[in-house]
């Protein structure tokens, strides 16, 4: 029986600069700082003692042939490595549709669990390129590439998508005392609903092609992403600032990201100690990630009491699996 664990990822600054329709269409870099969270899906694999296979996420099914599977990533994938007669079961800390990289993170999990299970040789860097393949290329996903690297790979990062050379991932490494105090600092609060980012996506797609400010919004996301992957280094505390000036460029970007409730607890975080803040994932709703002092942390959340709070932690190891569990 093998286990993987995956975890899901928060962005800082870049997010839509990872779109072939920015980087590849205007032939220029995208950028994106990100870091892997202790939040996590977890996906089991075994032989069934029966034949055919049972195939367990939010629902179950049991199939005789893979081309019956339902869940189309776990049908592209077992029908790519000829994955037969098992049980497979699935289980998350948060459901997908929240804006923490969930659905990429669960087919990078998948991935490194059916590798593992059929004896290849794998590592995060190429675990994550097939993820973006497969959900991009093969399954014509609207999505871009940051959430694959950034759940497949651990710890703090920049991220950069060239036209011409591909994906490169760059680990941002702090010392301990820089982490430890990154560590306290970050916060989630849900908000709005769970939801499909794939409309809201190709609404962002199409602005990012036709629209010239979108675009000039978007080159200017991705040097914040650069700007902050040089500062955090030398001040932890850059990143509130940067969180502020990356919101306020993704909110411009469509008319679908953000809501009058999202702008009110927005600032209503600011006000109460939070240094700066985004919503994570497409828009509209999902987890707004503040930047918050721990010493503010208890009067912001009482602020926010209607809504559900999650301290989180960097995860530093990225994809893993555990082998022969007994």
């Amino acid at each position: 029986m093998l286990i993987t664990k995956t975890p899901l990822r928060v962005s800082f600054a870049g997010g839509g600069t990872d779109l072939e329709s920015f980087y590849k269409h205007y032939n220029t870099p995208g950028c994106v700082v990100s870091c892997a969270i202790d939040k996590y899906i977890y996906q089991l694999i075994k032989n069934n003692f029966f034949d055919g296979s049972i195939i367990s996420y939010s629902q179950v099914e049991k199939i005789s042939k893979n081309s019956e599977i339902n869940h189309k990533i776990i049908r592209h994938i077992f029908q790519k490595y000829n994955v037969s007669n098992v049980e497979y079961h699935s289980i998350a800390d948060f459901p997908s549709g929240l804006g923490l990289g969930a659905s990429s993170a669960f087919t990078v999990g998948l991935l490194k669990l059916v590798k593992e299970f059929t004896g290849m040789n794998n590592n995060a860097f190429e675990i994550a390129s097939e993820a973006g393949d497969i959900e991009i290329n093969q399954l014509n996903e609207p999505i871009g590439l940051q959430d694959q690297f950034g759940c497949a790979i651990g710890g703090i990062k920049k991220i950069t998508f060239d036209p011409n050379h591909g994906v490169r991932v760059d680990k941002i490494n702090l010392k301990n005392n820089q982490i430890e105090e990154f560590k306290k600092n970050l916060i989630l609060f849900r908000v709005g609903s769970s939801r499909s980012a794939s409309k809201i996506l190709e609404t962002q797609k199409e602005e990012t092609k036709n629209n010239e400010a979108t675009f000039n919004n978007l080159v200017k996301m991705r040097n914040l992403a650069e700007e902050l992957s040089r500062e955090i280094i030398t001040n932890i505390d850059s990143v509130g600032h940067y969180l502020n000036l990356n919101w306020e460029l993704k909110r411009q970007l469509t008319n679908q990201i953000s809501t009058d409730e999202i702008d009110e607890i927005y600032n209503i975080g600011i006000e109460n100690g939070a240094a700066g803040g985004k919503l994570l994932g497409a828009g509209q709703g999902g987890f707004i990630l503040f930047y918050c002092k721990r010493s503010y942390q208890d009067q912001l959340c009482k602020k926010l009491n209607k809504l559900r709070s999650f301290r989180v932690q960097v995860d530093e190891l990225g994809v893993t699996c555990a082998n022969n569990l007994k």
